[in-house]
């Protein structure tokens, strides 16, 4: 084979699992963030969370409520970017004719929402995590394993 087609299969390669893993990482927020949807009023990562606090002791429960309670509004709007540039990432991808350029600023508009959405969650679990007795840090360990 020579350099070009390797190259060409490398491109195509990546694209491909890139793709994946924004159909994954889409299906997985629109999962919990579309509110016409079950998981979001009532399931989704709000059960999970509960499911979570139930286990642990009333003041680590109380106390991871109300973290995620604070960090609500600053959430939502990231969560809605994160709806935006998976929209327009469909979009790139569908779109005729193709536009290298603009699937690129679209697939950087999902790993900057989703690392936003991260690190709020990750603070938040940090905040909650260093006011809690190790009985319930390691619930949330071993939690956090199950949950994967």
């Amino acid at each position: 084979m020579n350099t070009a087609r390797i190259i060409r299969w490398l491109v195509v390669a990546l694209v491909a699992s890139v793709s994946v893993n924004m159909f994954v990482a889409g299906w997985y927020v629109g999962q919990e963030s579309n509110p016409s949807r079950p998981a979001a009023r009532g399931g989704g990562v709000k059960a999970t969370l509960e499911s979570l606090a139930r286990d642990l002791s009333p003041q680590s429960a109380r106390t991871l409520r109300k973290a995620l309670h604070a960090r609500a509004p600053e959430v939502r709007p990231v969560l809605q970017d994160l709806r935006d540039a998976r929209e327009d990432l469909r979009d790139a991808l569908a779109a005729d004719p193709f536009d290298r350029n603009v699937l690129a600023e679209a697939q950087a508009r999902v790993r900057q929402a989703t690392a936003t959405l991260q690190r709020v969650l990750h603070n938040t679990l940090a905040q909650v995590a260093g006011e809690m007795p190790v009985r319930d840090r390691r619930l949330l360990a071993r939690f956090r394993e199950d949950f994967r």
